[in-house]
């Protein structure tokens, strides 16, 4: 479809009115055409009016984008392509415990051997990150708090995981930070902006209505200490009670009231379960039945019981978690059931009185002796008396 056509002029003679009307529309129409064009030199108008369509052509020389509304070319998707969100840091070779300057990131030692990471208060664009980064250890799991990523801005594929293993320091003017190397591939140089991108650990679990209580190796009974819990044998599947302290490791609370309901259960064979394991590694464990009744002493309880099972093995000190779970109480005695049918009648003995010869038929005792059989001299003397 052509966007400008012009009315052709056939001649000029003996129609000059019409002539120049022809000449003057024309016009009109190459001007209007020429307002509907874009400008090389930005003269207005200079904004489309509709949407442009390049028909699979390129778009050739653009220049990178700076306001969020400006197009991009592909060298910036290129090193855009593969980051994750994070600080924009400076990467920084040197490996010595001080301060680097504004916006580094830096380790204690080359990167898959490095064992701290050296973080600069502020980030590459002069915002402070300090008391963001010094929050990267507050996961309870002490363990693994959680996981640090450097991350090359240019080239994704350049990149370091590591785990955070311990406490965050704050020196001066930089956050020192105990970590584990966990991965990596490609090469973090000098200068090089990276992403610093930190994902927290949750905090660790713990058992439901657990008491925190300290091991104890002795096997006395006697009271070995406040928060104390111990057996009365040196070998766990051997144990038959269980000691443990009035009052808890954690704050020193009393827990002898609850520890005295443990044997409440009716279920006087099994009055429940309890299970303790080892706060910092939970393949230390074991398991026993209270089969009997709990008894207060002096400071301490005493908890008869028996063996189910165990793993490993605890040392004085180790902090354990303990949980006890009751036994349901024994169910009420059922209804008795309902009389059975009467079985058959079993076939006469010897000298019993049968219908036909029964005593009352009997007019003489004599006879009457005859008929129970063998046993008529006997009674005949008795009688004869």
């Amino acid at each position: 479809m052509a966007k400008l056509t012009h009315s052709d002029l056939t001649q000029l003679s003996s129609n000059e009115t019409s002539a120049v009307n022809t000449i003057n529309a024309n016009g009109a129409l190459t001007e209007a055409a020429l307002e509907n064009t874009i400008s090389r030199d930005g003269t207005s108008p200079n904004t489309m009016g509709a949407s442009l369509d390049m028909n699979s052509n390129k778009i050739l020389n653009v220049a990178a984008g700076t306001a969020s509304s400006d197009g991009v070319n592909l060298s910036q998707l290129t090193s855009a392509t593969g980051q994750v969100p994070g600080l924009s840091m400076i990467m920084e070779t040197t490996q010595t415990d001080s301060d680097q300057g504004n916006g580094k990131v830096w380790f204690n030692a080359a990167v898959a051997s490095a064992t701290i990471i050296y973080l600069d208060d502020l980030d590459s664009g002069g915002g402070a990150i300090s008391t963001f980064v010094q929050t990267w250890d507050n996961s309870t799991n002490t363990g693994s708090r959680g996981y640090i990523y450097v991350v090359q801005k240019a080239s994704a594929v350049n990149y370091a995981v590591f785990e955070i293993d311990g406490a965050v320091t704050d020196a001066s003017g930089y956050t020192k930070i105990p970590v584990n190397y966990m991965s990596g591939d490609g090469t973090l140089a000098d200068t090089d902006p990276v992403s610093v991108h930190f994902t927290r650990t949750g905090d660790k679990g713990s058992h439901p209505a657990s008491l925190q209580m300290l091991w104890e190796s002795t096997t006395t009974d006697s009271d070995q200490g406040a928060g104390k819990v111990w057996l009365n044998n040196g070998t766990v599947a051997s144990a038959s009670v269980l000691y443990i302290d009035d009052v808890d490791n954690a704050a020193g609370t009393s827990i002898n009231s609850q520890v005295d309901t443990w044997d409440d259960s009716t279920n006087t064979s099994l009055r429940g379960t309890i299970t303790f394991v080892k706060a910092s590694d939970a393949a230390i464990f074991a398991t026993f039945n209270v089969t009997g009744a709990v008894t207060s002493a002096s400071g301490y309880s005493k908890i008869a019981v028996t063996h189910v099972t165990s793993a490993g093995s605890f040392t004085d000190g180790d902090v354990i978690n303990l949980q006890f779970v009751r036994t349901g109480d024994k169910g009420a005695t059922g209804s008795t059931g309902s009389t059975g049918s009467t079985g058959p009648q079993g076939p006469a003995g010897d000298g019993d009185l049968t219908s036909s010869n029964n005593l009352s038929d009997v007019a003489s005792a004599s006879t009457s002796l005859s008929n129970l059989g063998g046993v008529g001299v006997g009674l005949t003397l008795a009688l004869g008396g």
